[in-house]
């Protein structure tokens, strides 16, 4: 064991909570009884998410079904992915469950509550170093389990946040656990989901460097992230297309924008140009987002012709936070002007940079919980300050908050109102796209999400602060 290690109650034990090792004959809850109340959580659970099974919206009807439907048919070639705006990887899990012979939309689903499964289980295993051999992992995974942000991603949504956050818990995990290259191999598949995982990197540097672990490990997240390309490669998609979904989604192509303020989800796929896709892109239009109307312009490719994927149709919507895309973040309150999209981008690095270094300074007392605290801190005020945020960009925010709840120790109340403010104004945001009306103006849950991110680095630096020793945590405990 390293010569700084976390303490433990013996060599190969799970790290104790941080300043108060457990007694070596404490015991545990039985493994039988942990399962089984495992498997009661799982099956009330996917009994929660039975009940929307029917749930469509527009998200599923332009894109996810009409993918479904090219990847149950299309074989191989169709895991190329040239006919949709993610990345190929999902297509990939999409043409494996299509393969259960399930109605289109419960399999969609089915795949995104699998990954809430793993999801939650991450959460479990993080609480699990702080609070070992006690119910607290089970609890949390509960907790996860029912997280009305989760639910509704999966369930309501369709959507696959869970996929990309799933893998992004555990690279924390095993960050946590000193193995640097496997947290950086399931980073490197986090990022090969969703482009929003870049939003966890800082937290993940930042635990590297604190542990004083090999940063250059993360290499192999990029390598990771390549292989991972190589089937739709293999399919017959070019590499120069493949490296360009997230530049195109960056840059505004793919699908539309979602209304401001109230509005709903608008703008469409764009006018395709040549290239080596067949069949054709849809026309972009201009879409409206007023309160509780429903979406205009845009739509799906057109059969026939050929054509590159078109780009993103514009968007326009009643209110304010040009910059935001129904998100609740800072720029509910600001304009749509370059310098304050700049100045987002400019905050945002600086915040974290801050962080990090508060972090490096108070190295010596910070734990594993405090270790969670920071990348809670991250995953919330990264996407608070950037511009172009979208309404599910707060996913990991809604998850790492829950964890560090259950971690944080003597500030426990505090860090339940933050993670219960991150779910209220996460879940609120989502209101204008699924029920085409603003529940809660989203200035005022701006509101709430820049409390609970206070809240979070208030306790953060109140714990690198305290003037009681601390365990030290300069190299991971690493457990066999």
């Amino acid at each position: 064991m390293p010569a700084h290690a976390l303490p433990t109650d013996h060599a190969n034990a799970t790290p104790a909570p941080p300043g108060r090792p457990a007694a070596p004959g404490r015991r545990g809850p039985r493994r039988v009884a942990v399962l089984a109340a495992v498997a009661v959580v799982l099956v009330a659970a996917f009994g929660l998410r039975w009940l929307f099974r029917d749930q469509v919206n527009s998200d599923l009807t332009v894109f996810v079904r009409p993918w479904y439907a090219r990847v149950s048919t299309g074989g191989f070639a169709a895991l190329t992915g040239e006919y949709a705006n993610y990345n190929p990887p999902y297509l990939y899990l999409l043409s494996l469950v299509s393969r259960l012979g399930l109605p289109d939309l419960i399999a969609i689903k089915l795949l995104s509550g699998l990954f809430d499964v793993l999801l939650a289980a991450f959460a479990g295993l993080l609480v699990g170093l702080v609070r070992p051999r006690s119910w607290w992992p089970v609890a949390a995974f509960t907790v996860v389990m029912f997280a009305p942000t989760v639910v509704v991603n999966s369930a309501v949504w369709g959507q696959c946040d869970a996929i990309y956050a799933s893998f992004c818990l555990g690279s924390l995990y095993l960050a946590l656990r000193g193995r640097p290259w496997w947290a950086a191999v399931l980073f490197g598949v986090a990022f090969s989901f969703k482009l929003q995982a870049v939003f966890f990197l800082p937290a993940l540097g930042m635990v590297l460097i604190l542990t004083r672990q090999k940063v250059y490990a993360l290499a192999a997240s990029v390598v990771t992230f390549a292989a991972l390309l190589v089937p739709a490669w293999l399919a017959g998609r070019g590499w120069s297309s493949l490296l360009s979904v997230y530049p195109t989604q960056i840059s505004g192509g793919g699908t539309g924008g979602a209304g401001t303020a109230g509005g709903m989800r608008s703008g469409g796929m764009g006018t395709g140009g040549t290239g080596p896709l067949t069949g054709g892109a849809g026309t972009g239009g201009t879409g409206t987002g007023n309160t509780g109307t429903p979406p205009t312009g845009g739509g799906a490719r057109n059969p026939g012709g050929t054509g590159g994927f078109g780009g993103g149709g514009t968007t326009t919507a009643s209110g304010t936070g040009g910059l935001s895309k129904n998100a609740p973040t800072v720029f509910q309150w600001l304009g749509s002007s370059s310098a304050e999209k700049y100045l987002g981008l400019a905050a945002a690095a600086l915040l974290a940079a801050g962080l990090g270094l508060l972090a490096w300074v108070r190295r010596a007392r910070i734990d594993l919980a405090g270790m969670l605290l920071l990348s809670t801190a991250i995953v919330i005020a990264v996407p608070f300050l950037l511009p172009e945020m979208h309404e599910r960009y707060f996913y990991l925010a809604d998850v790492l908050s829950i964890v560090a709840a259950f971690t944080v120790g003597r500030r426990t109340g505090w860090m339940i109102t933050a993670a219960v403010l991150v779910t209220v104004a996460s879940l609120g945001s989502y209101a204008p796209f699924l029920l085409g009306s603003t529940v809660v103006p989203l200035g005022v849950l701006s509101l709430g999400m820049l409390a609970a991110g206070a809240i979070t680095v208030a306790v953060l630096v109140e714990r690198l602060g305290r003037q009681e020793a601390a365990t030290a945590c300069t190299d991971p405990a690493v457990a066999a």
